[in-house]
């Protein structure tokens, strides 16, 4: 298996923006325009939220009118735990 080779754009404010598709077709126009990433890695949300940690942003389907973003202080806040 290789490892997956994610799409993040920099950006001033954290370590980059993260690039998330819902599904393969919707990312495929915007891909066209970064070669060199295939979009190729199929997982669910929570996974990806651990392993890219709260330092980044993540734009789900950028460019298209169901798309939206999370900056890392909303990411920050989806992964702190709810004190008891």
């Amino acid at each position: 298996m290789t490892r997956p080779n994610p799409l993040i754009l920099k950006e001033e404010r954290v370590l980059g923006v993260l690039i998330v598709f819902i599904s393969p077709e919707i990312g495929k126009a915007f891909l066209q325009n970064h070669p060199g990433n295939g979009g190729d890695l199929l997982t669910d949300f929570k996974w990806i939220v651990e392993k890219i940690g709260t330092n980044h942003a993540i734009s789900i389907n950028p460019e298209n009118e169901v798309g939206f973003d999370l900056d890392a202080e909303i990411l920050r806040q989806l992964c702190t735990p709810e004190a008891n």
